[in-house]
């Protein structure tokens, strides 16, 4: 790797240590949705039961990795599975983790646009696997390697053209049985683009579940799914923020995560990274819902704002709906919501109802002191169908 050459265009900054909090999130995920087996409608508090529910289920993990450069954060985590396979790390009881390895897929898609850091990864994601001591892993896991724009992938896509869709997509059906898919991201995402990159593969998760519910949901719980980000701590703080703080970014964000899941765990100094960024970076987590299931948390808001929106908002709105509001009404962050919608309905941006609802119930709001169940209610007002 010594004659390789970063491209500068592409934000290529490649981890050179590992940050201690790295991998808190995912371990976090497994043991919540593996160890606390979810994947069954039986009572899993008698060992018998467990073990008969965990025995009729194949438990799929995938691993959608954008932007692995030459792979240092994809050997933590495979190392961490390596381990957990072996037996060296006990996430789970001894009834679990039995039934654990014995059931386990992983499928790890790593999605990267330059095709010479490409080539690196495939070289040492071999030499990790062939290692004697990750034999157990490698016997359970498929890799696929994308040379594409995370930017523009399609999650349905990349998994069909791994063949995990097609060939579980009859298992899952079935009633005595099938498979627990779980999906999570990892990313030391380029810094010109990580925004496009965590927003783009929300909304996709979100296609993912609203149209290939028959072939990866899971029967009581949906697709759990989650990610470990590495960005630049400037962006990583706009995603968290929160009134009346709140950002463009999350308030789109939160469209697909679950709220109290979204922080950031630690914050990274330039001495991680080779060459070294200009800036901190920090490290972004969180746990996807889908929209329906979000929205469908406001159904019961005692909020008179929201009237006609609780009930009919998933009906009437979606999540692009919601999303062309914030961008208007996010133009001028410091002229109230009153006269950027005077300014909208001049542009024929908003229709005089929405002009109207403003005025009555957010007219001296700026954008940053607005919930997501503001959006949603102004979104129901203001979207023309």
């Amino acid at each position: 790797m010594g004659s390789l050459q970063l491209k500068k265009s592409l934000g290529q900054h490649l981890l050179v240590k590992k940050p201690k909090h790295i991998l808190d999130d995912f371990i976090d995920f497994l043991k919540t949705n593996i160890c606390d087996y979810k994947g069954s409608e039986v009572e899993l508090s008698d060992p018998i039961n467990k073990a008969s529910a965990l025995l009729s289920h194949k438990i799929a993990l995938h691993i959608v990795e954008i932007g692995p450069g030459t792979g240092a954060l994809t050997k933590i985590y495979l190392q961490l599975l390596s381990d957990m396979v072996n037996g060296y790390v006990m996430l789970c009881d001894l009834i679990t983790k039995y039934f654990f390895i014995k059931n386990l897929e992983i499928f790890v898609y790593f999605v990267e646009l330059d095709p010479g850091m490409l080539k690196i990864l495939q070289q040492e994601v071999a030499i990790f696997l062939d290692d004697k001591q990750n034999t157990l892993l490698k016997d359970i896991i498929q890799v696929q390697y994308v040379n594409y724009d995370a930017t523009k992938i399609s999650l349905e896509g990349l998994f069909n053209k791994g063949g995990a869709l097609n060939q579980k997509q009859n298992r899952l059906t079935q009633a005595n049985g099938g498979t627990y898919n779980l999906v999570y991201f990892f990313g030391a995402l380029p810094y010109n683009v990580s925004k496009n990159i965590i927003i783009h593969a929300a909304q996709e998760y979100n296609k993912l579940v609203n149209t290939a519910e028959g072939d990866m949901s899971n029967v009581k719980n949906g697709l759990p799914a989650g990610f470990t980000y590495i960005i630049q701590k400037e962006v990583a703080g706009s995603f968290v923020s929160k009134p009346p703080h709140s950002t463009l970014l999350s308030n789109m964000l939160r469209l697909y995560v679950a709220s109290d899941t979204l922080k950031v765990v630690q914050k990274l100094s330039p001495g991680f990274f080779n060459p070294p960024p200009k800036v901190d970076s920090a490290i972004l987590v969180g746990r996807f819902q889908s929209f329906k299931n979000i929205i469908s948390r406001f159904q019961h808001i005692n909020n008179k704002k929201l009237t006609s929106v609780s009930i009919k908002a998933q009906h009437y709105i979606n999540d692009l709906d919601i999303i062309y509001i914030l961008k208007i009404f996010s133009r001028y962050l410091r002229k109230t919501l009153g006269k950027i919608a005077s300014m909208a309905f001049k542009k024929q941006e908003i229709g005089e109802d929405c002009r109207n609802f403003i005025a009555k119930y957010y007219k001296n709001n700026r954008f940053s002191e607005l919930l997501l169940h503001d959006w949603i209610a102004i979104a129901r007002h203001c979207v023309n169908r």
